[in-house]
């Protein structure tokens, strides 16, 4: 079943279920989130029949990918953080927590996180997303 943006398959494992929802939405791994709606594996019928797993594959959205560069740059940092997408009204909203590492992606006067800014705003313009968001570190910058 195929709508807006998602398709919920079913299949023996998950990747199997995966791999039919990637083929039907035509994207790649990269592009979907995926959600694990039953485990199956509960047999029926003189436990000769095991119920199938199903899963629900959605296109990640503009704000996700975001994310997903924000992760890389601080994994390339060896920084360890939480980072939160949200959306306020109209405005994106990338929050960045880490333990002990929040001046060090904020810099003097916020001129690091700045430039953070600026070069994840540059990398998704690269990858098609036109999408204007700002990033929070602690709540340093605030709307």
């Amino acid at each position: 079943m195929t709508t807006n943006g998602y398709c919920i398959e079913t299949g023996k494992t998950v990747e199997e279920a995966v791999a039919k929802a990637i083929k039907n939405l035509e994207c790649s791994k990269d592009e979907i989130k995926v959600e694990i709606l039953d485990k199956g594996g509960k047999k029926k019928f003189l436990g000769l029949v095991k119920t199938p797993v199903t899963v629900k594959v959605s296109l990640k959205d503009d704000l996700s990918k975001v994310k997903t560069i924000i992760e890389d740059i601080l994994s390339l940092m060896e920084i360890e953080g939480e980072i939160f997408e949200t959306k306020v009204g109209s405005d994106n909203i990338i929050k960045i927590f880490t333990a002990g590492y929040d001046g060090l992606l904020i810099g003097k006067g916020g001129r690091t996180l700045n430039a953070l800014q600026y070069l994840v705003s540059k990398m998704a313009k690269k990858s098609g997303i036109n999408l204007s968001f700002y990033i929070t570190v602690g709540n340093y910058k605030r709307p």
